[in-house]
């Protein structure tokens, strides 16, 4: 029997009917539909898999609530499509589908995902900075490559390195001197601010801690940047387990934590980390 949800979630507004006409938006003489997600439940053993050979691809498994673009930020409609042939049309995907996001060269090509994880050439980028102006004042900025180089050195791969690496940019101007989060309603229960260029909010009780939340951690590169991985991997597991955002009242994404990334303000970012990262091998 075919699936057809009640309602449907185009990229264009909320939820409506599923009769409604979709939006339609027409580019260089090609029709592109919304690509959005469908809200009604269906049984998991309909799932849609990616096929065989893109196993080894980067895969996110549709929850309720998400849209196609939302689980793949930056990447094109036409690749995304090229990429998930076992979803034909994008504006419906369902809970349960395997959406293929990107995919790394395999065993065969130059460079394996072994040797890529020592990072050849990689590390000299890591500790890079640049004078910058942040906020009417001027400071030192950690690189492009410097914030890719590290995110790829801590095992974050793909297009999410290219939105995590994206999110710094409206987050702290990539500065480590960035300081938020300082108002009073903030600062209270132990909570101190948020620090460095991913805007790590730290806790005055982990102080010393070496979690995540440690104020000393963060206030240091190397360490901002190991929790800010550490959120996204936690987040990660979040959406695994189905768990609602408290916000977005949608299913957790890696990025969640990040209100640059909740108000789409890292997009204008994206190509340029994606052109960087190519630059130096690490896409």
């Amino acid at each position: 029997m075919k699936r057809k949800p009640d309602r449907i979630r185009w990229a264009d507004g909320p939820e409506r009917p599923f009769w409604k006409t979709p939006a339609v938006g027409v580019t260089a003489g090609v029709v592109i539909l919304g690509v959005g997600a469908f809200t009604a439940h269906r049984a998991d053993a309909d799932a849609r898999l990616a096929p065989p050979e893109q196993r080894g691809c980067d895969i996110v498994v549709v929850q309720p609530g998400d849209w196609a673009t939302r689980l793949a930020p930056g990447v094109p409609l036409d690749t995304l499509a090229e990429l998930n042939p076992h979803i034909p049309n994008l504006n419906l995907i369902f809970p349960g589908d395997e959406l293929v996001t990107g995919c790394h060269p395999g065993p065969a090509a130059a460079v394996n995902e072994v040797q890529r994880a020592t990072a050849p050439g990689l590390e000299q980028y890591v500790d890079e900075a640049e004078p910058c102006t942040v906020a009417g004042r001027s400071t030192t900025c950690q690189t492009w490559r410097s914030i890719i180089a590290t995110l790829y050195l801590d095992g974050v791969r793909g297009n999410d390195l290219v939105t995590l690496a994206a999110i710094t940019a409206p987050e702290s101007g990539r500065a480590m001197s960035s300081v938020g989060d300082t108002d009073a309603r903030y600062l209270r229960d132990g909570w101190l601010g948020s620090f460095g260029v991913f805007q790590i909010r730290s806790n005055a009780q982990h102080t010393g801690s070496g979690n995540y939340r440690d104020v000393e951690r963060n206030r240091t590169w190397r360490g901002n940047a190991a929790s800010a991985v550490e959120m996204y991997e936690n987040a990660k597991q979040r959406r695994a387990q189905g768990l609602i955002h408290p916000v977005t009242k949608r299913v957790w994404t890696p990025f969640d934590d990040w209100s640059a990334y909740l108000g789409n303000l890292h997009v204008g970012h994206l190509d340029t980390v994606r052109a960087v990262a190519e630059q130096i091998g690490a896409l």
